[in-house]
């Protein structure tokens, strides 16, 4: 799906399979920066941690720009899937791969989202990182996450 538009005819070259395959490891590696804190906390109890917010740069503005960032690609993937355009959602989820890569720890509710988008393109490996989440439910039970226009 990578490859090329899904319309035109593409000759089948084996080689090209290393680089969807070193995508897929990059995103299973993500799992080693998730973590189960939220960018949007719910208040929690007195004395629990839980509603703490948590900060992914040295700056505090990981979540804000991470959650930017996804939600513009959820635009992005939402719009490329009805278009049967694969190759261009694909490549907008490289270019957050690439963001996520760069921080120390991934909140929850980023990872969720970014595997809900991901889950058609890499059924399996979304499946076990949703269930690394702590899910038990499926991933395709899950409704297709919706971009916030505020946050684009």
């Amino acid at each position: 799906m990578f490859m090329g538009p899904f319309d035109q005819a593409i000759s089948w070259d084996t080689k090209s399979l290393g680089g969807s395959k070193k995508f897929l490891e990059r995103v299973w590696r993500l799992k080693l920066k998730m973590t189960t804190a939220s960018c949007h906390p719910e208040p929690a109890g007195e004395g629990s941690q839980k509603n703490e917010t948590l900060r992914l740069t040295p700056q505090g503005d990981g979540c804000a720009s991470m959650e930017k960032l996804l939600h513009k690609t959820i635009k992005k993937v939402s719009e490329d899937i009805e278009a049967m355009k694969f190759n261009t959602a694909i490549s907008a989820l490289m270019i957050l791969v690439n963001e996520m890569e760069k921080e120390k720890e991934i909140a929850g509710d980023i990872m969720e989202k970014f595997l809900l988008i991901l889950a058609p393109f890499a059924p399996h490996l979304a499946e076990e990182l949703w269930q690394g989440l702590g899910h038990s439910e499926s991933i395709f039970l899950e409704k297709w996450p919706k971009y916030d226009i505020n946050l684009i």
